[in-house]
């Protein structure tokens, strides 16, 4: 292995100029270790930070072993990103070259790369990198292919990049990744070697894969085998522990409000107003809202700020699922691009405005100091993946916050989300019966969406619920390796100022309850006068705002009894709805949320169980 290590260190400095970091050796060594004596090819899981250089990984493999290298990115933006790289360092090799199989529009340029690559043999000295997205390579001819390169030992090894998303979106409304299985992994496979178990998924392969991403935990380590067939041996996990994963530089802010317009003006000052050079990315759940919120950002920046200490030079930049992918790869470009005080009539863009999943992870842009999220994230993986968007190359051992992360979130927006799972989506074409088989195969439908009302209610835990414990650490603790020990006393592992747990401004969104006081309104709300049809949400928050007392009775409030500002009353329903004392429910016939009292499976209401109320903060 320390052979291995040595060429992947001597590798990484002369065709990439870079200097390899521990993790990035250990993994190469192992890889190039599968292809020598005795050992046979496997899968790897390396779960490192982002912006730590698992791209480097994939890209030295293929220098020095030569042949092919097969990347399935699941966003075209960054396979031609990553292809645009490598192809800069040919014109200096001439020996390496990458392609972007979506980009090749003409048949007879995908013929001639196709028979160009069939005169490959194991010996060639000459790498290509092929960057595919997941449904391109289900097409026949790119399929064909690859079982070709396999059988001639020409394919040297296959990458999925940002697995993450290679589960969340393949198990949703990309189902075609997972025919995948059958068409590619299940070639991969060595069906000679007698070390494979028949009644076991199988472990050795003809080509290594290598499955990269920055947020994962055990059950999608799970689904991952079984969406590809193939058992991942704890011994080939390279995943970074807790503390490499911590992003404390980052300061963690969160709001609740239904006037998203006016934090987003507040954070966009704050970062970009006094450093012409800082970026900002602005996430949301709809398209609908930004493309509004682009047209009041844009008439403000021109009209509003026009006091000279805070004009904000650049343009802003809408990011969409529904435009075309060369067209994303443009704008990501020009964002990432180093900005540059331009004239009136050149575009440079400071504000990116995106849609969640759209641009996300492998967005790598040094610049950003500040991301702001409206609305919740589907999961804490995916919270982890857009705060890191910020931060990038900047140390996370600062006493002081160096970047922004900023939450914004209300009662609306959690309804919207959950309904969200249980509604599906509208298309022109039906779903193929054999892609959907292929899911069901590693997940039903029914637990895919208990999964992903899972991820959402973490999200909301962490957030409203939170008992006392850093935020940073929670997320840290969230993608930890499976094999790390993490004590349950982490008192004195606090982050001190970058999270509003740490920070006490939680207090400003979250204030403390009378435990008796919310236990009669329970009562009263859903047994006393049990409702006469459903609860939805706005009648629960005009029935806790009109509640006798509220102010004192719930919120021990001295000077009023009258209920609290409407944003408290949120925060309190969100709290119920996160510690099951009430349950939001849909379903798919029906994708409209309405709320009964959560009761134990002992038939207790959840309010008399003591255990529930251990992460509201209570006053007598």
């Amino acid at each position: 292995m320390d052979v291995f290590a040595d060429i992947a260190s001597e590798a990484m400095t002369s065709v990439w100029n870079k200097t390899p970091r521990p993790f990035q050796k250990d993994v190469i060594a192992r890889i190039m270790s599968m292809h020598c004596g005795t050992n046979y090819p496997q899968a790897s899981l390396l779960v490192q930070p982002t912006g730590c250089g698992k791209s480097s990984v994939y890209q030295t493999i293929g220098a020095i072993d030569g042949g092919v290298v097969l990347i399935l990115e699941t966003t075209l933006s960054l396979g031609a990103d990553q292809a645009q790289k490598i192809e800069s360092i040919s014109s200096q090799t001439g020996s390496i070259k990458a392609y972007q199989l979506d980009g090749i529009k003409s048949i007879a340029s995908r013929n001639n790369l196709i028979q160009h690559l069939k005169t490959f043999t194991p010996s060639s000295h000459n790498t290509v990198f092929l960057f595919s997205s997941p449904e391109m390579l289900t097409t026949s001819h790119w399929t064909s292919l690859m079982i070709h390169l396999i059988g001639k030992k020409v394919l040297k090894l296959i990458c999925i990049d940002e697995v993450h998303q290679y589960l969340s979106f393949g198990l949703t409304f990309r189902k075609s990744f997972c025919s995948l299985k059958r068409r590619i992994f299940d070639q991969v496979v060595d069906k000679k070697n007698v070390l494979n178990r028949p009644d076991e998924l199988p472990i050795y392969l003809k080509v290594p894969l290598l499955c990269m991403t920055a947020t994962f935990n055990s059950t999608l380590v799970n689904l991952l085998e079984k969406m590809v067939g193939i058992r991942f041996l704890p011994s080939n996990y390279f995943w970074s522990n807790r503390r490499n994963m911590e992003k404390r530089n980052i300061k963690i802010e969160f709001v609740c409000t239904v006037q998203s317009l006016r934090v987003v003006k507040k954070s966009i000052l704050s970062c970009l107003s006094k450093d012409t050079q800082k970026k900002c990315i602005i996430y949301s759940n709809t398209a609908t809202s930004l493309e509004s919120l682009k047209e009041r950002i844009d008439s403000w920046l021109d009209t509003e700020v026009n006091i000279p200490t805070l004009i904000i030079p650049g343009d802003t930049l809408l990011i969409t699922g529904n435009i075309e992918p060369e067209l994303k790869l443009a704008y990501t470009e020009s964002f990432t691009t180093p900005f540059k005080q331009t004239t009136q009539h050149q575009f440079s863009p400071r504000i990116l405005l995106a849609t969640a999943s759209c641009i996300g992870a492998g967005l790598d842009c040094h610049d950003v100091y500040s991301v702001i999220r409206i609305g919740f994230p589907s999961s804490t993986l995916d919270l982890i993946q857009e705060m890191g968007r910020c931060g990038r190359g900047r140390s996370s051992n600062d006493t002081i916050p160096t970047d922004n992360y900023v939450l914004i979130i209300n009662l609306s927006d959690f309804i919207y989300m959950y309904e969200r799972i249980y509604t599906k989506e509208k298309s022109d074409e039906p779903e193929k019966p054999y892609y959907v088989k292929m899911r069901n195969e590693v997940i039903t439908e029914t637990d895919q969406m208990q999964q992903q009302v899972d991820n959402l209610m973490e999200v909301l835990k962490l957030l409203v619920l939170n008992s006392g414990q850093c935020i940073h650490y929670c997320l840290e603790r969230s993608v930890s390796s499976p094999m790390e020990s993490i004590p349950n006393d982490v008192s004195g592992d606090t982050c001190i100022h970058s999270c509003p747990v740490c920070d006490g401004s939680m207090k400003h969104n979250v204030l403390p309850i009378k435990k008796k006081g919310l236990q009669d309104f329970l009562l009263d709300t859903f047994i006393v006068r049990p409702p006469s049809a459903p609860i939805d949400a706005n009648t629960l928050l005009t029935k806790l705002n009109s509640f006798p007392n509220v102010g004192d009775k719930i919120y021990a409030r001295k000077k009023s009894t009258k209920a609290p500002d409407n944003k408290y009353l949120q925060i309190t329903i969100l709290q119920m709805i996160a510690s099951k004392l009430i349950v939001p429910n849909c379903t798919v016939e029906n994708p409209k949320v309405t709320f009964t009292l959560g009761v134990h499976e002992n038939r207790k209401p959840y309010y008399v169980i003591d255990s529930v109320w251990e992460g509201f903060t209570l006053i007598n």
